[in-house]
């Protein structure tokens, strides 16, 4: 219950401000985005950049709802902390590694 509820909160967050940043300044990309872009040298013509926001969101929101998730349950501080930081690492070096290869794999397609 606590997952699905961070989950959501943190989704709607997320949601709101990548078209806030959207709708604001068009020329103003999301870091994110452009870490993925620039590191797997993803062609943006032939992916749809909406769904790699809508993407980002939902890791994000992954992210920071399975590390409160596991934080909450840990009574020592410290402990709780260093479980937090390690997750944190972990989980956004293995998730945006994993959408990066996925956008490869899918922009190097011609009929994408």
């Amino acid at each position: 219950m606590i997952f699905i509820m961070s989950f959501l909160i943190t989704f709607i967050f997320y949601s709101v401000m990548f078209n806030r940043k959207k709708i604001k300044n068009k020329k103003k990309e999301v870091l994110e985005a452009k870490l993925l872009i620039n590191k797997y040298k993803l062609n943006i013509k032939k992916i749809k950049y909406k769904n790699l926001l809508f993407i980002i969101s939902i890791i994000n929101s992954t992210i920071v709802a399975f590390t409160f998730t596991a934080v909450f349950y840990v009574k020592n501080y410290l402990v709780g902390l260093l479980i937090g930081f390690i997750l944190l690492i972990i989980l956004t070096c293995s998730l945006y590694e994993i959408t990066g290869r996925y956008y490869q794999k899918k922009g190097s397609k011609k009929d994408v």
